[in-house]
């Protein structure tokens, strides 16, 4: 049996490692038996680059619900700033990440997909820039 747990942790890790081959700043949530809350109760990962902060939901091979999203939204709206960039990553098996973004006024939007082999490249500009520190 699959321990979705940490399937899901493994997605929120190709997600955060992404944004540190492009060096940005990346927290992601840390689940231990006392904590299984999202920041927020939404997101699992956040970055922050060049004035912009990304704060991203992670889901495995399931598209974001009407729910998730109307959560996102009014969070956006109660608390967000203009600088702020609230996206849905989807990883689907043997696929890649399928990404939504808000945004302001048009609602939410899907935005080109990240296909494996562009994961892959992050991840191994992330390992040499590991080995090399």
């Amino acid at each position: 049996m699959i321990d979705v747990s940490a399937k899901g942790a493994r997605v929120e890790k190709k997600c955060a490692d992404y944004f540190l081959s492009l060096n940005y700043a990346v927290i992601k949530v840390i689940r231990s038996k006392w904590n299984k809350k999202d920041f927020w109760n939404l997101f699992d990962v956040l970055t922050k680059s060049y004035g912009r902060t990304y704060l991203i939901q992670c889901k495995t091979n399931r598209l974001p619900g009407k729910r998730l999203k109307d959560d996102i939204r009014k969070f956006a709206e109660d608390y967000g700033s203009p600088s702020d960039i609230f996206q849905i990553w989807c990883w689907f098996d043997r696929k890649g990440f399928r990404r939504f973004i808000l945004s302001n006024g048009s609602g939410w939007s899907e935005i080109p997909d990240l296909p494996i082999k562009e994961i892959e490249k992050a991840e191994e500009i992330l390992k040499k820039k590991v080995s090399s520190d």
